[in-house]
């Protein structure tokens, strides 16, 4: 009898252990949803000190520390619960994005993203998160195969989500810089009128497509032989547009309106 006593008083105790550390958990959930972060963190860290191998605690703590920009402390959180849960794709999609917020090598970041993609191999997400950091990469390196990598991946993220504006846009703007680097210059200049011309047909008010589309128009062209003046009054409008809806493009308006 008095062993039977003793393990209930453990069980009893152990379950008052759990409830406390999952309150903390819940408290700091809420703290989220208010937006205080710092407050949040310190109960997922009380959560955590009472039930050490909480991992929805480590990843929640993560994507509070993530919104106060300590990269770090998210990346120590992530793997944390990748130890814990190793197979749960997010969480290298969101270590990834934390690690491209330190000096961390570019190597180690997408190794992040390619176990995302491998254990979710479905998710545009994944794809549109290596692809902007190929594109980065790409533009800190020079490097014309980082580009065509990137172009690669958001190719994936549309084939999966044709409707991803930013895919789109930013492919454009991938095959952009490949114009800069004169890289498949023809190609990859109307390539990118394409894609441009594409975000404005899913979204009409998206300011950023019309003045990248007019930058790509006129690359190459002069304003002074007349076979190129349609471009630049083109490039005009789309310009124009483009600041009715909020963007500061005003040196634009020198170079094809004026």
């Amino acid at each position: 009898m008095e062993r039977f006593l003793i393990v209930l008083l453990f069980l009893i105790s152990y379950d008052a252990y759990s409830q406390t550390a999952e309150e903390y958990r819940n408290l700091g959930r809420d703290k989220v949803k208010n937006g205080n972060y710092i407050e949040a963190i310190l109960d997922f860290t009380k959560a955590i000190e009472l039930k050490t191998s909480y991992a929805s605690a480590y990843y929640e703590r993560a994507l509070a520390k993530a919104k106060i920009n300590d990269n770090k402390g998210a990346i120590e959180d992530y793997s944390e619960f990748i130890k814990i849960v190793p197979d749960y794709a997010q969480a290298y999609n969101n270590r990834g994005l934390a690690k491209r917020g330190t000096d961390e090598r570019w190597i180690n970041i997408l190794n992040d993203f390619d176990k995302a993609i491998e254990l979710e191999p479905n998710n545009s997400d994944f794809y549109y998160y290596r692809a902007r950091s190929k594109m980065m990469k790409g533009l800190e390196e020079e490097s014309a195969e980082d580009y065509n990598q990137a172009i690669e991946d958001f190719t994936m993220c549309i084939e999966i989500n044709p409707k991803d504006k930013l895919a789109w846009f930013y492919r454009g703007k991938t095959q952009l810089n490949k114009v800069d680097m004169r890289v498949d210059y023809y190609t990859s200049k109307f390539s990118s009128i394409r894609d441009f011309t594409q975000v404005i047909m899913l979204d009409p008010t998206y300011g950023r497509a019309y003045t990248n589309r007019a930058i790509a128009r006129v690359k190459g062209a002069n304003k002074r032989n007349r076979k190129d003046r349609k471009l630049f009054k083109e490039s005009c409008s789309d310009v124009r547009i483009g600041i009715r809806y909020g963007e500061r493009a005003n040196d634009l308006i020198d170079k094809y309106c004026n």
